[in-house]
């Protein structure tokens, strides 16, 4: 995934994804997941 450029590109990827998807989303890259979460948060990843 590329960098985020801002925190308004980031929230308005949110924003964009929970309005398509109709369900909250987060969304995060891999290196910001602590490692005691990191495993069990990747379990769960549906990618787009």
């Amino acid at each position: 995934m590329e960098q985020w450029r801002n925190l308004l590109d980031r929230i308005g990827l949110i924003q964009d994804l929970e309005d398509y998807l109709g369900c909250k989303v987060d969304v995060a890259t891999i290196n910001s997941l602590r490692d005691c979460f990191r495993e069990r948060i990747m379990k769960e990843v549906i990618p787009l």
